[in-house]
């Protein structure tokens, strides 16, 4: 799996990493800017020991066309504040944060050469789990689109790598009326993706809304942090889920936080499984465009909901989650974190792990 576009590292990122079998992470201008985002990911990496093993890069300052802007009022003015203004994380020195960052790498070129290689061995198929702007992503598709096609001609669509983000929404937006933040930030690339040739899915607010923190969720997430020698992490997932909670409820009145980007994991793992993914989520192929010039809706997603469109259905859009193998997932995964601290040697071992 590929995190590319984590747009923030934001409070419920953390989590992500120890979710998934990770075989590199990009950044992008997000919820804060790309400096701030790549030094959040470095802090993740090294809080969960994979800074050694995890590849880093830092990738797209801002859209493609558009001015960049940041979301201070949901994570804070480092992307993972927390509610006493006291970091959760342990920093990373300058030093350490220079050798973790790949010098001179290029995202798209990472991207594709991780997946030839991954091709060339007959391996896993590599995913592609964005949880930000999808700027990092269009850019790929535009550089190597046609050459995997090329290198894939005649074969199973299989062996490309899928493109799994969060972000869109199907109804209400978060940050219009209509469009959801990772895709109004540059929905020039977001069409980009969606029209790419690589199978894409969308894990939309209708779904991460139902992953909402309550007070037993939180419990459970403190106790699979406390064991081990590692057993600090479940004071600092709370903490980080406080500040969250705080601001979730101040801009958008919701009671309780929900975890978006951790669902676009959970989907990515369970498409692995073909029998836990009927299980986990339901979704439909649509077809499914991007709004990149209305100055009321720009960042929209539209679902040809009515089947009127003459276009190629383009996207699987996920509609419902099982939201409580969900947290019996997010709390297998945290608990073998804290009790190995090792990366996963495969996919097909965490989702067991977290059932």
């Amino acid at each position: 799996m590929y995190a590319a576009g984590w747009g923030g590292w934001r409070d419920d990122d953390g989590r992500i990493v120890a979710m998934s079998a990770l075989v590199g992470v990009s950044t992008v201008a997000g919820n804060q800017t790309i400096e701030k985002t790549t030094y959040n990911a470095a802090r993740v990496l090294k809080w969960l020991n994979l800074d050694a093993v995890v590849p880093l890069i830092e990738g797209a300052s801002k859209p493609l066309l558009r001015e960049a802007k940041v979301c201070e009022e949901i994570h804070g003015e480092s992307g993972l504040d927390t509610r006493d203004a006291i970091d959760a994380l342990p920093g990373v020195s300058d030093r350490d944060f220079q050798n973790m960052k790949q010098k001179h790498a290029v995202v798209a070129v990472e991207i594709f050469e991780t997946w030839k290689r991954l091709y060339d061995m007959d391996e896993q198929r590599l995913v592609i789990v964005a949880t930000g702007p999808l700027t990092n992503i269009a850019t790929f598709c535009l550089t190597y689109g046609q050459v995997i096609s090329q290198i894939t001609h005649g074969q199973s669509h299989t062996k490309g790598p899928k493109i799994v983000f969060m972000g869109g929404a199907m109804e209400r937006g978060n940050t219009g009326s209509r469009a959801e933040f990772n895709i109004q930030c540059d929905p020039e690339a977001a069409k980009i993706v969606l029209e790419s040739s690589f199978e894409v899915i969308m894990v939309p607010l209708e779904v991460t809304h139902t992953a909402l923190v309550t007070e037993d969720v939180l419990r459970r997430l403190q106790n699979a942090a406390a064991v081990g020698a590692y057993n600090k992490r479940g004071g600092q997932i709370t903490e980080l889920l406080d500040f969250f909670k705080m601001t979730y409820q101040r801009v958008f009145g919701f009671k309780h936080p929900p975890l978006h980007d951790p669902c676009a994991v959970w989907c990515a793992l369970t498409e692995h499984v073909e029998t836990l993914q009927r299980d986990a989520f339901t979704g439909d192929v649509e077809r499914v465009d991007v709004e990149c010039q209305s100055q009321l809706t720009y960042g929209q997603t539209v679902l040809d909901c009515w089947g009127t469109s003459t276009k190629p259905k383009n996207v699987k859009v996920m509609k419902r989650m099982n939201v409580e193998w969900f947290w019996k997932f997010m709390c297998g995964a945290i608990r073998n974190h804290s009790e190995q601290c090792e990366p996963y040697d495969n996919c097909e071992k965490l989702v067991k792990m977290g059932l």
